[in-house]
């Protein structure tokens, strides 16, 4: 920190009185990234369906929910993932019926 930063820094401390601390001084960042679905699914989640019911999910897949599957289609897990590349929804069923990546 240079010295007219540290002065200013004191000088801030000093009129806002006891409450302010020096991480309430930092100046915030916010880094926000927006889902927002592309018409294509990138390379990664393509070749995510391709792959066998056991694959793990590529890296940039994200789990959205996950919840059971009723007994009629033959119980089993659903999971529903967004990618944070293109924004596009993967489905992993593990059930009787279906089991795999959609």
């Amino acid at each position: 920190m240079t010295p007219a930063r540290s002065r200013d820094a004191l000088q801030a401390i000093r009129t806002a009185g006891s409450s302010a601390t020096l991480s309430s001084l930092r100046p915030k960042i916010e880094i926000h990234r927006r889902l927002t679905p592309t018409k294509e699914p990138c390379e990664a989640c393509r070749a995510q369906m391709l792959k066998s019911r056991t694959a793990p999910p590529h890296a940039r897949l994200m789990i959205m929910s996950s919840g059971p599957l009723g007994d009629i289609f033959g119980g089993g897990v659903e999971t529903r993932y967004v990618c944070l590349d293109c924004g596009n929804i993967v489905i992993h069923s593990s059930g009787r019926l279906g089991q795999g990546w959609h």
